[in-house]
């Protein structure tokens, strides 16, 4: 690959906050990140590449032709901009039928060092204090005291946010109400009927929600707190080994969505607040399942998934590698199955040949 020249202006810098809490200032501050890159090729079969310094959320074409961003395979018209959903881009790659390519990024800056490594959330231990909230008329008083254990503690940094974004409209109304309030989430992810959303405002963390047109019968509280429990459940087997080095689970808390008098056909009182385990996207998972799982991570999965019995953790999509190198159990909703064994063959083919044995070994 030749790049010519490689032109980097940094056009803005706005400092967000996430809200007003009693942690330093500097562990919740957002910053806002814009730049623009001008890459020049020399070869028309030239694949150009750029490492971003933050995490890229949106990207906008300024450049005289088309650009193809080869790894997502979205291709973006002059003055065409996309944005990233769930995965916010480091490396981009790109291709171009023209000469050079204008592109202009938006992002976060985390105000770290450029290390991958190093893109993990610091780690708080937020009050348990939960005295504040007002229950939403449509909230029986049987539910309201079950999930007093769950919601996320007021002084948490994404409580003020939310309270803020919440406040102004109905964002569970429907996707497109998500949309305008900011958040950003794969369209596809609507056809399951749980939404994974982030927001640029509200670093660090995600919501997981259904919207106001998915039936749930009334149980979204009683979803969302099983969800809680089974990330507990693993943190602590996690913590029992001494595998904090190795794997990972995210803290979980629901929010009580403030009630509106208007909402779709399905009122949903309640989502779920999570830390972002910046988690590698799909491609590069599969990739790192095959390369940089060892004998030490395999022994400690395979540990923590039998004691908890986590059916569902046979697919890499529901254990993903993340930026730091440790596997994430993202998806706590199946725990303690004890009616059906867990599949562990399905998870063989990802792993080198190597691997492949140990893992049988482990399992059989």
């Amino acid at each position: 690959m030749k790049i010519l020249s490689l032109l980097l202006i940094f056009i803005n810098t706005t400092s967000l906050l996430l809200g007003d809490s009693p942690h330093p200032v500097e562990a919740l501050s957002v910053v806002h990140a814009e730049q623009k890159i001008h890459l020049v090729k020399t070869d028309e079969s030239d694949l150009l590449h750029y490492s971003s310094s933050f995490p890229v959320y949106r990207i906008r074409n300024d450049s005289d032709s088309d650009v193809l961003l080869t790894e997502n395979q979205i291709l973006l018209s002059p003055g065409e901009e996309c944005e990233m959903g769930e995965f916010p881009l480091l490396d981009i790659e790109c291709q171009t039928a023209g000469e050079e390519i204008h592109l202009h990024l938006e992002g976060v800056d985390l105000g770290i060092a450029q290390n991958e490594a190093q893109l993990v959330y610091p780690q708080y231990e937020w009050k348990l204090s939960h005295k504040g909230y007002t229950k939403s008329p449509f909230v029986s008083e049987d539910i309201w005291g079950k999930v007093q254990p769950y919601l996320l503690p007021l002084d948490h940094p994404a409580k003020s946010f939310l309270d803020k974004v919440c406040s102004k409209r109905r964002i569970l109304e429907s996707d497109d109400a998500l949309k305008k309030a900011g958040f950003l989430f794969r369209p596809n992810s609507t056809r399951t009927g749980m939404i994974v959303a982030r927001h640029m405002e509200m670093w660090g963390y995600l919501i997981k929600t259904h919207l106001d047109t998915k039936d749930v019968q009334n149980r979204d509280a009683s979803i969302w707190m099983h969800r809680v429990d089974g990330a507990n459940l693993i943190r602590e087997c996690i913590k029992a080994h001494g595998y904090e080095h190795l794997l990972k689970t995210p803290r979980k808390w629901l929010y009580p969505v403030p009630p509106d008098s208007t909402s779709g056909r399905y009122r949903q009182n309640f989502m779920l607040v999570v830390e972002d385990m910046h988690i590698l996207e799909h491609s590069k998972n599969k990739d790192a399942f095959k390369k940089k799982m060892n004998i030490e991570k395999m022994d400690a999965l395979v540990t923590v998934m039998k004691e908890c019995r986590l059916n569902d953790c046979v697919y890499v999509f529901n254990i993903p590698f993340s930026h730091d190198g440790r596997i994430a159990f993202v998806d706590t909703e199946h725990f303690n199955i004890k009616s059906r064994p867990i599949k562990f063959f399905k998870l063989t083919p990802y792993f080198s040949s190597k691997m492949q044995k140990h893992w049988k070994k482990l399992t059989d």
